[in-house]
This record gives structure tokens, sequence and C-alpha cells, in this order.
């Protein structure tokens, strides 16, 4: 059955008031971005657009035709709607007719009433009405218009498809094995019971089914980056979502390019944070999480790295929004948690630092979690994966463990590449990395904060750093493993 119009517009208004109807650009936009209107906003300027037909053409009794032509902006949007509710057709003129054309089509409407949004129009003066013979008008109903409603069903019977390699034991798995087609109708393909998704196991798949995407943790997206005859496999797919730790910047900075790229961020506990998509698809690794959410970033004063606060992150903070029966909101994951009960709210313990895109809207960049931050022996703080990244660039290193809570300096542990150290010795490998990174990581760092040559370490082959099935470091155990090490290291200062 179709709807009409006008009543879907209200109940938008009404159940999703500050919801975006359209964003636009205003004279300013390129210094100040672009402006919103809300639903509310919208069906108010649809009332009075048409409290203002009515005031000055009278009640219309014969659904008589008026017409409007002027720029491309929302005034389109308002006028078509407040037409139709004062029981007028609108009559919109193709920018390509000619005069004769328009005339045309006002003596066919009968149009007597022309809307300009200007004071003076020389079009308008200057059309006579006469028959001409020339254009015929299009009518549109609205039994026209509500067949969009079927897009919501074709977009089901054609959704996309995409491999899903978490296990079930996983959150992510579970959601691909059983939420997602559940809930959001989506077809999931499962890969075979291997451990990951190794690059002879991806072409496989593709070549079986008709994959569109792929939601994986990144460690498996380095691998089929990094595999010559997947790499061109991975930017044809429609949309890659990584989940469960960050995505390297260099790789996500080409497949941006070539294909969606976003993320699904969360915990077993709270549940996954919903995305919108950044307008600037550099900015692909950051964040804008639905306001339904409830969330929120609190500033945490003192957590960056500089002593004048101006580096500081921010925490992201999760608000109860109950229904009108008291029950968690049907957007809240996590306040459908038993361990949550009686809490109205949830500190995530996830920091964040703030960045512009460029329609003006705040965008997050997750930094690091707030246990996860570290502080020396006289208070300096840093975030040891901005260090581990910087180093991990170079060439020869598979991994870098950073750490040095409670220490006078920060500590660096460097996992060389298969077969480096067959080819060049610990201490050369140590004084190339030193000279060409780690300078270079004390440079970009607050100068108080600088890592002593003496505490740059190589891994052992015996000991290679512990990971969690994400492929995350499980940082208590690699410290513990290497504590001798570490030791020795500070004895040297």
């Amino acid at each position: 059955m179709a709807r009409s119009l006008s009543s879907i517009i209200e109940k938008k208004a009404e159940w999703l008031p500050e919801h975006t109807f359209v964003r636009y650009p205003g004279p300013d936009w390129e210094t100040n971005g672009y402006r919103t209107i809300t639903w509310r906003q919208y069906a108010d300027a649809i009332n009075k657009a048409a409290y203002w037909l009515d005031g000055q053409l009278g009640k219309s009794t014969d659904n008589d035709t008026i017409a409007y032509i002027g720029p491309p902006d929302p005034r389109y949007s308002i006028i078509l709607p407040a037409a139709i509710k004062t029981n007028r057709k609108l009559l919109i003129p193709d920018g390509r007719v000619t005069k004769e054309g328009v005339k045309s089509l006002i003596n066919e409407t009968k149009c007597t009433v022309w809307l300009d949004p200007h004071e003076n129009d020389s079009l308008t003066q200057e059309l006579g009405i006469q028959d001409t013979g020339l254009p015929k008008p299009i009518y549109h109903t609205n039994g026209y218009y509500s067949t969009m409603a079927s897009f919501n069903l074709s977009s089901r019977i054609h959704w996309t498809r995409g491999v899903a390699p978490c296990p079930p034991q996983w959150l992510g798995g579970l959601v691909a094995y059983i939420f997602f087609p559940v809930f959001l109708n989506t077809s999931s393909i499962l890969p075979t019971n291997v451990s990951g998704l190794p690059p002879a196991l991806f072409k496989k798949i593709l070549q079986r089914n008709p994959v569109d995407g792929i939601c994986c943790p990144p460690h498996t997206i380095h691998q089929l980056y990094n595999d010559i005859e997947t790499h061109p496999l991975l930017k044809s797919l429609q949309c890659i979502i990584y989940l469960g730790a960050a995505l390297d910047q260099n790789i996500g900075d080409d497949l941006w390019e070539h294909t969606k790229l976003t993320s699904i961020i969360g915990s077993t506990e709270n549940g996954p944070q919903l995305d919108l998509l950044p307008t600037d698809k550099r900015l692909w690794h950051t964040h804008d999480y639905v306001p339904e959410n409830g969330y929120h970033m609190v500033h945490i004063p003192n957590s960056g790295p500089k002593q004048d606060g101006s580096g500081d992150f921010y925490e992201l903070v999760l608000e109860r929004q109950s229904d009108v029966n008291g029950d968690p909101s049907i957007y809240q994951c996590a306040f459908w948690n038993p361990m949550y009960n009686g809490l109205n709210t949830i500190e995530t313990k996830e920091l964040y630092a703030p960045v512009k895109d460029i329609d003006g809207r705040t965008r997050w960049v997750f930094s690091a979690r707030k246990d996860d931050l570290t502080k020396l022996s006289w208070l300096a703080k840093f975030h040891a994966q901005d260090i581990e990244i910087r180093i991990k660039k170079h060439p020869d290193i598979l991994n870098v463990f950073v750490g040095g809570e409670g220490r006078p300096a920060p500590f660096v542990i460097v996992e060389p590449k298969e077969s480096v150290l067959d080819t060049k010795g610990a201490e050369a490998l140590l004084d190339e990395l030193y000279e060409s990174v780690v300078a270079q990581a004390n440079k970009a760092d607050i100068k108080e904060i600088r890592i002593p040559k003496e505490t740059v370490l190589v891994a052992k082959r015996e000991k290679a750093f512990k990971m969690s099935g994400k492929q995350t470091f499980l940082r208590k155990e690699i410290e513990k493993d290497y504590m001798e090490e570490i030791e020795a290291a500070y004895e040297r200062l």
C-alpha cells in the first residue's frame, strides 16, 4: 500500500527529529563546511511554506497548479510537499526547456501562479500565456514516488555477500555466523576450518563464490595485501571491513583509493559501535559513531604526551538511552549486557584524538586504551603503539614491542624478519635501526622522552612475541619473557 509523502515526513519528524534530512552548501561552505537540515526542521519549513501558500493564494479547491524554478538548493525539497499539503500541483519546468516551451507547459497545466526566489525575474516577466503546442507535461503521482519504498526489498534480494574469516569463538565470528544473516539479511561466506585466511584459501573462495567484501582482523588484510596474487583481488572487492585492531596506515591509504574501507570497533562486553563513513575518504581510519549509540567523548586531562595538554585524549563514554518503558534502547547493545544492570554510564577506556572532516564534522582517531598508557618513573606519559608503528616501518623489522612503565626511559625490543640476522649481525642491525629509525622517533616525540640506545634490544628466535588470536600483543606475557634482558639494559644506563 502506498504511503503518502507527507505522512512519511511527519513520522520522521516525530520519531527522528534531530536526524539529518539533508546537508547542503551555504555560501561559505568552502571555509565552514556544509549545513544540516534535520527532519524536524524540514517538516517545520514545509508547514510554514504551506501556510504561506494558503495565505497568499487562498485555499485551493481544484488542485490548482503553481510553478517554481530557482537555484539548486533545498527550496525544491520544501515547495513540493508544501504544494501537496495545500491540494496543489507543482510544475517544475526542466531547465533545458526554451521560453516557448515553458509557455506551452503553463498553458497545458493551467498554471496561474509562478513562484520565483528573486524579487525581479526577467524570464517570469517575459512569459506570455499562449498556445504553442510544444512540450507536454509529465504527471507524477504519489504512487509513482512510493515505489521507491521497494528499494529496501531490492537491497535484500541483491544484498552484498562478504567473506567472514573470524572464528565463531569470537564475537566477530558469531556476528557473521548468526546475527548478520538473522537481523541484517546479509549473506556471510565462511571459510574452511583453517586458522585465519591464507592467500591461497582466499583465492579459492573468490573462485567459488560471488564475494563482494570481507570482514576480518587487520592481520588477514596484511597477509592478503602483501601477497603478489591476492593483492589485486583484495583491491577488487566492493568493501573491506576490519575489526579487532588498527590497520596499517600505509596499507589503508592505498586500499581506500580502490574500495570502500571501514572498521567495526567495539568489545565483547559493549558490542560493536556503528560508524558513519567520512566525507573525506582519506579519513578511513577515523570514527564518527551514530548518535543512537548514546556516545560522548570525555576529555581526560594530562592524558597526552605534551605537557601543555594540547595533545590530550578523549575517552569514549556510553550513556544509557532507555525507551519509554525503561528498557534499554534497541540501538545500545552494551546496556543489554547484564553486567551493566543498574549503570547509566559505561567508561570504555578507549582513548581518541579529534580530527576535522572536510564537511566540518569532528571525527575521532582511536589512539590507545586508557590502561595501555605508559607512564615513566618521572610521570611523563607516552603511547607505546605510536613508537612501535614508526619503528616497524623499517624493511628488516617484523614486529616492535615498546614498554617502560615505571622506568626512567622507554625500552624497545625489535623482532627481525626471517633470515635478516643471517646477513646482518645483531649489533649491525641495532646500529642501523637506531640511526635511521629510533633517532627519528626521538625527534617526533616530546623532547623529554628519549629512547637510549642501551634500551634497544633484538628479540631472540626462541622467544617469539606472544600474540592473541587477533594478532595483537600479549604485552604482559612478552615483558615477562624478556624481563632478564630488560633489567640488564637499564643497568647499562
